[in-house]
């Protein structure tokens, strides 16, 4: 039986997403001590023996780490190992030349490579079948403050604008204004307006609309009924007159509260409406809901009476 650890070929690394009851995760890899593992939840370094505790370390098949408290569900639980790359061992010339020194050593710096491979194959690579020999950045002073971008041969360079890197030419347009406001004119575009409705936030349609009752007094002789004098209105009939329909270009709607006097019996007369619904009550004291519609051409009235 082989009195080293077998590094065999596989991954330094390993994660798991937290179900917040599960606090063993175990690791495939092998390590040599405790302190090779690197243990992260989320994004968050834990502390070996605050955090967790770790088993099976200078075994072929790894072991487990095993947390103090669970981490919370679908948090993610990465395991790493991050071995110091140093020599651990020295060869004395003409000293004593042990198998499992060298066999130690010789774990050890296979689990470095494995853990520089796996890094490799997360980082941003060109391809094996690429011409280019390498990508060089510009060096600090001149890549500040600039965006990564690549010129027509493949190579890296940095832009400040749109000019600099690719883009189709619509949004080359958009990518160069200096502000929200020259954007939106780019994108005809409105800026936000309070008064329009939405979705994640409360408020009152108010555009087009006066919310105050229009009171047209005192109605006793031929009267025409106006949209932009708002959709609510009062009025009390004091006498016999011609009700005509709203000549507004624009279309809308009225709601008119016409409420008789005291006397009443008086005579309504309507005007230049296309339908007529309902019946109209003279009498002292009446109330009367007047609703009148103009769509397109055509204008619509309802009469009904009060409660």
């Amino acid at each position: 039986m082989a009195d080293h650890i077998q590094i065999n070929d596989i991954s330094p690394r390993i994660q798991y997403t937290a179900d917040g009851s599960q606090t063993a995760f175990t690791y495939p890899f092998p390590i040599f001590e405790d302190a090779d593992i690197e243990v992260y939840v989320d994004e968050a370094l834990k502390v070996l023996s605050t955090d967790y505790t770790v088993s099976g370390a200078g075994t072929d098949n790894g072991g487990s780490v095993t947390f103090l408290t669970a981490p919370t569900a679908d948090a993610s639980v990465t395991l790493i190992r991050n071995l110091t790359v140093e020599r651990t061992s020295d060869f004395q010339e003409s000293g004593e030349f042990r198998a499992k020194v060298i066999n130690d050593e010789l774990d050890r710096l296979v689990a470095m490579l494995q853990e520089l491979e796996a890094a490799i194959a997360r980082a941003l690579r060109i391809s094996d079948t690429d011409t280019a020999d390498a990508l060089v950045l510009p060096d600090t002073a001149t890549r500040a403050n600039q965006y990564l971008a690549f010129d027509a041969s493949g190579n890296p360079i940095v832009a400040a604008d749109a000019t600099g890197y690719a883009a189709s030419t619509f949004m080359a347009t958009v990518l160069d204004d200096i502000d929200a406001a020259a954007a939106r004119t780019t994108l005809g575009a409105e800026a936000a307006d309070p008064d329009i409705l939405k979705a994640d936030a409360s408020d009152s349609l108010t555009a087009g609309m006066l919310g105050a009752s229009h009171d047209l007094g005192n109605l006793n002789a031929a009267t025409t009924l106006s949209i932009a004098d708002g959709n609510i209105q009062h009025a009390t009939m004091t006498g016999a007159f011609t009700l005509t329909a709203p000549d507004d270009t624009d279309e809308g709607y009225i709601e008119l509260e016409l409420g008789i006097d005291a006397t009443g019996g008086y005579a309504l007369t309507l005007s230049g409406f296309n339908e007529i619904a309902g019946s109209f009550d003279n009498t002292a004291n009446a109330v009367n809901l007047l609703r009148v519609s103009k769509l397109n051409t055509n204008t619509y009235l309802e009469i009904a009476q009060a409660a």
